[in-house]
């Protein structure tokens, strides 16, 4: 507590006896409190644990962020990492988008009893557009959209429903492409 009489730092006049007072500037009076409040074994323990709290929190925010699926598109290949199964409701996806090319991006569920390869095998080759897609998936929601540090485009969307859903990007002005990402099984919520 500042003004507690311990924090007062002994001072001596030429020619008179030492006595206790304020230092009188409030750089030296910080000082004077930072020399009698944090130094000794004991404080070097507590800052030490300090210091270990704050990297153990640093390295579970750090952990926190890796459980996103992130997807990559390079302008030729589409690929996703990170976890294969997210809960329903609202999750966040990660887009970095490496090519010089706008694309929309879109998580929709996988309709009836096809899979996310019947959806492979129909498309052919990677980017051709096909016109069965629309009548297979359906759905999806985008909440919000941020933009990262590094130019990546954080998605949180939310997904109703369990079952597979289809990872994917699109040429909104000609719609003459279609990039498969990857699949993404939606299981029950966790408050379910």
């Amino acid at each position: 507590m500042i003004g507690d009489e311990s924090e007062l730092l002994p001072v001596k006049s030429p020619g008179s006896p030492a006595r206790k007072t304020w230092p009188t500037t409030a750089q030296s009076r910080w000082a004077a409190i930072y020399k009698s409040k944090w130094s000794g074994k004991m404080n070097l323990k507590k800052r030490f644990m300090q210091v270990i709290a704050v990297i153990l929190i640093a390295v579970m925010l750090v952990g926190c962020r890796a459980d996103r699926v992130e997807i990559t598109f390079d302008g030729s290949n589409c690929t996703v990492t990170g976890p294969t199964s997210l809960p329903a409701g609202e999750n966040q996806l990660v887009l970095k988008n490496l090519s010089e090319e706008k694309f929309g991006f879109w998580v929709s569920k996988i309709l009836g009893d096809h899979t996310f390869q019947d959806l492979l095998d129909e498309q052919g080759e990677p980017g051709r557009f096909f016109s069965s897609f629309t009548n297979r998936v359906s759905g999806g929601s985008i909440t919000g959209l941020e933009y990262g540090e590094n130019g990546e485009e954080i998605y949180t969307i939310y997904t109703g429903t369990e079952g597979e859903y289809a990872i994917y990007l699109y040429d909104q002005v000609s719609e003459e492409y279609i990039w498969l990402c990857g699949p993404l099984q939606v299981t029950k919520s966790s408050s379910e």
